[in-house]
């Protein structure tokens, strides 16, 4: 027996309008999608292998013959506030009797918003994506005050710290930075906007005010000038805008849901340039694209296409659509993968995220290893205090997440805080991966 309720208000965030008066049965089958303008790394496949779309039974009244089911249409009447929990899943149902299956964990999802109402936060979003498939399995949204977008695909945030990971990846594969290469800098720039004396001045490890640090403790301590001097002496903004495309900001990403473009601008100016490498504004980032990036470091370099649609079953209870994990692009080679995926472990081992992720005695809240990155970065006038957490778990100590059957979850986190913060993304991330982890 099928028990129905409907999905409580704070389970379920904004998206798009549900178009009215719309004839669905021939609006969602008017013939194949259009590709998603999106670079790859190599040619691209049909559309229907990269959109994960699988041709509608032939024996369905509701799809002809030798029809493809228009997933592409579809995205454009999905409404998550028309959503209702059924059997434990959320779905929707669309006035042609159709009924679409998404893929968000119930139970995480309530958990997240709660904790986002329980300390009333001004903008936050959570989006979590299962590693080896890429089902968004988080997309928990909040705003004080009506918003025009959607917190989980608001691109306009800045991406802050978290543009560390493309900085070290274009370091790594792109001018064979090691891991363990150390850096001296002026020790009270640690933390702070760098300046140009910063790019100039290193001095010995000897000397008074001089600190030094390698690049993996550089990310993990997010050391502005640690990431701001290799990426002045080692890269071009030319070679790093070419990384960050490669991570596709820049780029659309196909979703089930309008997605903003991470907008990225890499300055010429030496010092705008080493500024952004390490974080300091010219870049965007939604938490959907950021927990994308979690996604392709957990998963070896390989970014899969994030889907929020699981299945959409027909009014005679054929399946219409399934969605399949289909390969977006290639960020970057496995090796890197697995030195970026150390260095963020580190971010929660020893670094910016260790105080959220363990308690006042030291034990840690999760059983499993987590890898991360934090960002925070904060506008005066008006005030925004953005803080971001974007990571992964269970991460192996080898840096290699995927493998062992056991599932893995890529999250990003991101708050808007006001001058008194409340809490910070990665006490809210550190809470999603126990809520998908006690599965």
């Amino acid at each position: 027996m099928r028990s129905t309720v409907r999905a409580p208000r704070s389970l379920i965030v904004s998206a798009t309008i549900l178009a009215a008066g719309v004839a669905l049965a021939a609006f969602l089958r008017g013939g194949p999608p259009a590709p998603a303008h999106v670079e790859t790394s190599k040619p691209p496949a049909p559309v229907q292998t990269v959109a994960g779309v699988m041709p509608a039974s032939p024996a369905s009244p509701a799809a002809p013959a030798g029809a493809a089911f228009d997933i592409a249409r579809l995205r454009s009447v999905l409404d998550l506030r028309s959503a209702v929990v059924e059997n434990g899943r959320l779905v929707q149902r669309l006035v042609d009797g159709s009924v679409v299956e998404f893929s968000i964990d119930v139970e995480a999802q309530g958990a997240i918003q709660r904790l986002f109402d329980k300390y009333d936060v001004p903008v936050g979003a959570a989006v979590a994506i299962e590693v080896a498939t890429g089902r968004v399995v988080l997309f928990a949204g909040r705003s004080r005050v009506p918003t025009e977008r959607d917190p989980c695909v608001d691109a306009s945030p800045p991406a802050a710290s978290i543009f560390k990971i493309v900085t070290a990846a274009a370091l790594l594969e792109d001018a064979d930075v090691r891991a363990d290469e150390r850096v001296c800098y002026r020790g009270v720039s640690a933390v702070k906007q760098i300046r140009l004396g910063d790019l100039d001045e290193a001095g010995l490890e000897t000397d008074p005010g001089t600190a030094c640090a390698t690049l993996a403790r550089g990310m993990a301590d997010s050391l502005n000038p640690v990431l701001g001097r290799l990426a002045d002496a080692k890269l071009s903004p030319r070679a790093l805008l070419r990384r960050a495309e490669r991570f596709v900001f820049g780029r659309s990403i196909p979703f089930d849901l309008p997605l903003d473009v991470s907008p990225v601008e890499i300055p010429q100016d030496r010092l705008e340039f080493a500024r952004t490498a390490a974080g300091f504004w010219h870049v965007g980032l939604s938490p959907v694209h950021g927990a994308a990036i979690a996604q392709a470091i957990a998963n070896g370099g390989r970014m899969l296409r994030p889907t929020l649609v699981d299945r959409v079953v027909g009014p005679n209870g054929a399946d219409l659509y399934r969605a399949a994990p289909a390969l977006l692009r290639t960020v970057v080679r496995p090796e890197t993968a697995a030195a970026l995926a150390a260095m963020m472990l580190g971010t929660v081992d020893v670094g910016t995220a260790r105080k959220d992720f363990v308690d006042p005695e030291g034990r840690p809240f999760l059983a499993v290893p987590v890898a991360g990155k934090t960002g925070s970065l904060a506008n005066p006038r008006p005030y925004a205090g953005y803080s971001w957490f974007v990571g992964f778990a269970p991460a192996a100590p080898a840096g290699s997440a995927v493998g062992d059957g056991e599932p893995v979850y890529a999250v990003a986190v991101l708050l808007i805080n006001e001058e008194r913060w409340r809490i910070k993304a990665a006490l809210v991330a550190r809470e999603a991966l126990r809520a998908l982890l006690a599965k």
